[in-house]
């Protein structure tokens, strides 16, 4: 539980705070003004479906029969 007191470190007998030293006085210095620009990013343009190959209307990759896949996309195991 919180005392009612919160400074009583300063009621102690002894304790004078005309003793303790004066904090030391910090000059600010005016702020400069500076005129931000902003930084613009270039950016450019990735063409992530060229490995892919042909494309339909949605853009997805068209369906090429593969005879080495299934009709899944998974490899079809061949007796040697």
């Amino acid at each position: 539980m919180r005392d009612v007191k919160d400074y009583t470190t300063l009621e102690l007998p002894g304790f004078d705070l005309s003793a303790l030293p004066a904090p030391p006085q910090v000059e600010k210095k005016p702020g400069l003004v500076r005129n931000a620009k902003v930084k613009t990013a270039i950016y450019s343009q990735l063409d992530l479906l060229e490995p892919l190959g042909e494309s339909d209307q949605t853009g997805l990759p068209v369906w090429c029969n593969d005879p080495q896949l299934d009709q899944s996309g998974l490899p079809v195991w061949q007796s040697t």
